[in-house]
């Protein structure tokens, strides 16, 4: 019997340290009374200590093994530390008679990464107390993350094809107003409180806000980008996108740019050069007027299609336009001459009495 309890005891220690998941069990040194009220409980479990755990779980605690990890206080846990989503968790967990199965939380993390865990917690109970609590948990983030990505890239997909049929569709005469509202479309699908593109003079270094569009309005003029501006004017020159989570945090390279960000009432900031053939003619600009904004590859990457579908558009129908304009010119030279003509051979005709 003895030997047959050890085989038990091996093979359950197996698949505890073996499961994907986290296994775990936090002990109260002075169980809960579950009489008292409902608040005093949930602030007592803050008092459980690990007791026991799997490799899993220690490593989703920054541990290298159980050890590391062992005499913990459930207070000092990432979620505790999310106060709203942990008071509703244990609220849950203790009016559901101390259980719950397969119940997903999802929290903001010290990192200020989104974090999803599916959890499944059983109290063990004894004489009218909350002795220990058991649960299993899954890190679900990863997957949480990419459905969220797959919603945005999804929703993306969707609005590209929208602007790109109402850029085609637009009449020339509303082309200027086209181009605003397909702007403040993509400012809006990012949260982003204002998107300009500004077209680089000739042999210069200034730039001129062509199509702007903000939440609130704001006064725009033409900017010397190399004395404003001098990092984000070397690296548009260069073809480079230029990013800046935080004008607060600007570093020495970074102190001019950033200090006249602000003075525009900009905390971050993206530009990303607009080219053709290889050579800048213009900038693209995406900023947050509050907030501090991390920007990731796939945000640049979508702004990036936008920002060159756009300036496509407004390169063909400003060709267009010079085009026209050059014609109508012309015809108005050519009528002018015709009229001339006429004139001169009139005036011959007077002078002279004959015709030429």
């Amino acid at each position: 019997a003895e030997e047959y309890v050890q085989e038990s005891e091996a093979r359950y220690r197996n698949l505890f340290d073996s499961t994907f998941n986290g296994v775990y069990c936090f002990q109260f040194e002075e169980p809960i009374d579950l009489t008292m009220p409902l608040d005093e409980q949930i602030r007592r479990t803050l008092d459980a200590v690990l007791f026991e755990c799997n490799p899993v779980y220690a490593a989703s605690l920054g541990g290298e093994s159980p050890s590391d990890v062992v005499g913990i206080r459930l207070g000092e846990l990432p979620i505790a530390h999310a106060e709203k989503e942990f008071v509703q968790l244990a609220s849950d967990f203790l009016e559901n008679e101390y259980s719950l199965s397969e119940y997903e939380i999802e929290f903001t993390g010290r990192d200020g990464l989104a974090n999803s865990n599916q959890l499944s917690l059983l109290g063990v109970l004894e004489g009218g107390r909350l002795k220990r609590i058991w649960g299993i948990e899954k890190d679900v983030s990863l997957l949480r993350r990419t459905e969220a990505e797959l919603r945005r890239q999804r929703r993306f997909e969707e609005l590209l094809a929208d602007i790109s049929m109402h850029l085609v569709m637009a009449p020339e005469e509303t082309a200027d107003e086209s181009v605003n509202q397909c702007l403040q479309r993509v400012c809006e699908f990012y949260n982003v409180d204002r998107g300009t593109l500004w077209w680089m003079e000739t042999d210069t270094t200034h730039v001129n806000p062509v199509y702007m569009w903000r939440r609130t309005t704001f006064p725009v003029s033409p900017h010397d980008v190399a004395v404003e501006y001098p990092l984000i004017w070397r690296e548009l020159q260069r073809g480079r996108v230029v990013k800046i989570a935080n004008v607060d945090d600007a570093d020495e390279k970074q102190a001019t740019d950033c200090a006249n960000l602000s003075k525009l009432g900009i905390r971050s900031i993206v530009a990303m050069p607009l080219m053709v053939a290889g050579a800048v003619f213009g900038a693209a600009s995406f900023a947050c007027d509050e907030d501090v904004r991390v920007w990731s590859e796939n945000e640049l990457k979508d702004l990036r299609v936008f920002a060159d579908m756009i300036a496509s558009f407004v390169l063909r129908f400003r060709s267009r336009r010079a085009l026209d304009d050059a014609m109508d010119r012309l015809q108005r030279a050519s009528d002018r001459l015709e009229a001339e003509n006429v004139y001169l051979r009139e005036e011959v005709e007077v002078t002279q009495g004959f015709d030429e």
